[in-house]
């Protein structure tokens, strides 16, 4: 059993299904310092996500759309013109890099699995059992946010999927592939071996 301690939160998974992606990637000469990743990509043996490749990332907190407003005047009072201009909000800064981790890590995990990392082989805990995203088998993308109220995960999900959109169309993963979710839903829902520290 392997425990992981992110943002507040300790995971346990079995130690052949595990990768430590965000520690692996800066054994890539490539990647380090240049790629963001998620916490871990794990496959799951039983439970809800049996079977899946799983990519998880933790976060202590997320901004919570009351707090995203966005006035729509400048500094000097004169109105913005929202027809021509997108103002980012704390939301869409953080859907935007939590977007990044995972596109970087199903990049990365793929590039190392079809050979692009040929002097990856042998440096990469790569879990033995299940090394391949199959034609066909769906990831699926797990943020976890700690002690996250339930009624404020739809906004967050809703911004990281219009984050996603294009990734998701162009290597035709399943729209709900996406999954934002508490530790207490992580457990019960998608059966994680989550809890606070």
């Amino acid at each position: 059993m392997i425990e992981m301690r992110e943002s507040g939160l300790l995971f346990r998974f079995e130690d052949e299904t595990f990768f430590p992606i965000e520690k692996e990637k800066d054994k890539l000469a490539t990647c380090k310092g240049h790629v963001k990743t998620c916490e871990c990509v794990v496959y799951p043996q039983k439970g809800h996500l049996c079977d899946k490749v799983v990519f998880i990332e933790a976060k202590s907190s997320a901004p919570n759309r009351a707090n995203c407003i966005v006035g729509k005047v400048t500094n000097d009072g004169t109105p913005i013109d929202t027809e021509h201009w997108r103002l980012l909000t704390p939301l869409d800064n953080y859907a935007r890099d939590i977007s990044q981790k995972f596109i970087d890590s199903f990049s990365m995990w793929h590039s190392i699995d079809t050979g692009f990392h040929n002097a990856s082989k042998g440096l990469l805990n790569i879990p033995a059992g299940k090394k391949t995203i199959r034609s066909g088998e769906h990831p699926i993308f797990v943020l976890v946010i700690k002690g996250f109220a339930d009624d404020w995960l739809a906004p967050v999900k809703a911004a990281i999927e219009a984050e996603l959109r294009h990734f998701i169309r162009a290597w035709n993963i399943r729209p709900t592939a996406l999954k934002v979710v508490n530790e207490s839903m992580a457990r019960e829902i998608l059966q994680i071996d989550v809890e606070t520290y």
